[in-house]
């Protein structure tokens, strides 16, 4: 059963990259086999696992349940509601599928109300809840922006305040974060003083001495994107923008304060131009369109020819050609162009990615584009001389994405690739693996099973090496540690395989991973997105080494996974369990 307002909406495809199967699971009201389709988003609320974001209350429909009325919700964290738009359906916490909406553009100008009485809201909510059959409406506090007499036929257009804010407010989700969980600060601070609030964090260029000179300098904090710098600089320069985003600010830390279970937004546009908003909507009535998802805004008014200057952090450094290494590794910057991924989210543990598992929706920028110039940041002591700073460059597109490095369809990430020692144990995984990889080879002229490092290259001598991911995952609890690469050659066919010993002080570990190489040359290539190197940094992006069913359904059947089963039997390969499913599926 269809949504009443989307019931002659057709379905279309519309992949999510987030996985909320975990969510899902612990919520007894939403049941695996059945869709639900997002209606409405109500109250945000603090999150006591994780006080550097909130949550927001997620209200869906059930699709396969005749004349439902109930409407279950579902808390998921502020930085995966732009990949829930309203109408998109989903099932066991996965999206693959949404209604189709028409898409509509409008100037939003004088004729837009943002806030509203009391009884002014009751009486805009009903006005939506007969139309519009989401029973939460009717508590709704969210403070609805409602533009009237839009276009020839005089629409009346009803806008989510959280969908503003997420399109509106900063590029990134880390800006949004930080506008909704830091107290704003001491205005009148001129340095930086460690302070964990908005002012330090945003406002104050406390690295660029080296600048100075240079008017109006925007500094560009971690995990912020490039684009972000366009708010900041009106948030230094326009006593407008920092009012109002002052305003907001305060509001949700004191909602925070004092009810932390129900927090509600009303916005407005943090500047004093008209915004143009690219937007698809479900026609309520004749008369009446809610917006559903905003896929472009514009930016402020700026001097044309003028340009934003910003500092910005390296995305990485990178050892100067001919200055000795401390570490006999190999280093290698990586231009990611990222596939869309089920990035899976657990209500039990914060978001723990790294820059490779980035939750992104694309934004169009509407009208005239602000000219922004990147200024590199001067590296100080024994690095100057060692080191040099590499700064991505600014995409075609633009991202809100939540974590380091989301900065459209570029990411950078260095690697250093340390050897190291594999147990000397006859009884560790990895050395069973090496033994299962050389039962399988051997059996024709040119057959044989290789481990691989960047800097050793192929060998095929049983003092096999690992590669150290220390460098990647820097945290002592992270896992896993170290990997083996394998070569391996059966039946005319290259494969390589990838895995880790089990975690320290346990059985556990990731699954193997078993990939069919058809271009050998190629799958080596640092910036191939489906090549070694590329796995290698999904495999550390992932949550205990595992790689998502989304990142290994994007090889079409090509790499599987394995279990380390132990048995009594000679031919328990593990290796060979994940060949015989490719070959299942390549034949299919």
């Amino acid at each position: 059963m269809a949504f009443p307002p989307f019931i002659h909406n057709k379905i279309e495809p519309y992949k999510a990259s987030v996985n909320l199967t975990r969510y899902f699971e612990k919520n007894e009201r939403l049941r695996e086999t059945d869709r639900y389709a997002v209606v409405w988003y109500s109250e945000m609320s603090r999150n006591f696992k994780d006080n550097s974001q909130l949550l927001i209350k997620v209200v869906f429909f059930n699709m396969d349940v005749p004349n439902a009325y109930f409407q279950p919700e579902l808390n998921v964290p502020f930085s995966a509601i732009s990949k829930m738009p309203i109408g998109s359906i989903w099932k066991n916490g996965v999206c693959n599928s949404k209604f189709a909406m028409d898409e509509f553009e409008f100037t939003l100008g004088d004729g837009a109300e943002y806030d509203r009485s009391e009884d002014e809201a009751d009486d805009l909510n009903e006005q939506i809840r007969s139309v519009y059959p989401a029973y939460r409406i009717m508590e709704n506090k969210h403070s609805i922006i409602k533009v009237s007499d839009v276009g020839e036929s005089n629409d009346t257009i009803l806008i989510h305040p959280v969908l503003f804010f997420i399109a509106h407010f900063g590029y990134s989700m880390e800006i949004k974060r930080v506008l909704l969980t830091l107290d704003w600060g001491m205005e009148n601070k001129t340095h930086y003083d460690h302070g964990d609030d908005f002012i330090n964090k945003c406002l104050l260029n406390y690295r660029n001495n080296d600048h100075q000179h240079i008017d109006n300098l925007v500094y560009l904090p971690k995990r912020f994107v490039l684009r972000d710098s366009v708010l900041l600089h009106f948030l230094k320069v326009s006593d407008y923008a920092r009012n109002n985003l002052r305003t907001l600010n305060q509001s949700i830390r004191t909602q925070t304060r004092n009810n932390p279970y129900r927090i509600y937004l009303e916005v407005k546009p943090w500047h004093e131009d008209y915004v143009q908003v690219l937007f698809e909507g479900a026609r309520l009535d004749d008369d009446t369109i809610l917006c559903t998802r905003i896929k472009g805004i514009s930016e402020p008014d700026f001097i044309e020819g003028d340009e934003i200057n910003v500092v910005a952090n390296p995305s990485f450094q990178n050892p100067v050609e001919g200055v000795e290494k401390e570490k006999d590794g190999f280093f290698h910057p990586v231009r990611k162009r990222e596939k869309t991924e089920d990035i899976e989210l657990n209500p039990d543990h914060p978001a723990n990615n790294i820059e490779t598992a980035t939750i992104r929706e694309s934004l169009k920028i509407l009208g005239q584009k602000i000219a922004i110039k990147v200024h590199q940041q001067i590296m100080e002591g024994a690095q100057a001389g060692s080191k040099q700073a590499l700064y991505s460059p600014e995409p075609s597109s633009y991202a809100t994405g939540h974590v380091s490095n989301s900065r459209g369809d570029v990411g950078y990430a260095g690697f250093c690739f340390e050897d190291v020692e594999a147990e000397n144990s006859r009884d560790s995984r990895l050395q069973k693996l090496w033994e299962h990889a050389k039962a399988l080879s051997g059996y024709r002229q040119n057959e044989k099973a290789e481990w691989f490092t960047y800097r050793l290259g192929f060998n095929s001598s049983d003092d096999f090496k690992l590669m150290s991911l220390r460098y990647i995952n820097k945290s002592s609890a992270s896992y896993p540690k170290e990997l083996i690469v394998i070569r391996l050659v059966v039946d005319g066919k290259l494969y390589y395989v990838l895995d880790s010993d089990e975690k320290t002080g346990t059985d556990t570990g990731m699954s193997g991973v078993v990939i069919i190489v058809d271009d050998e040359k190629s799958f080596l290539e640092a910036d191939n997105n489906e090549g070694l190197l590329s796995i290698i940094i999904s495999i550390s992006s992932f949550p205990s080494g595992s790689l998502s069913k989304g990142f290994i359904r994007a090889f079409n059947g090509r790499l599987a996974t394995f279990m380390h089963k132990t048995a009594d039997k000679d031919d328990n390969n593990w290796i060979s369990v994940a060949i015989n499913k490719i070959s299942k599926a390549t034949c299919n």
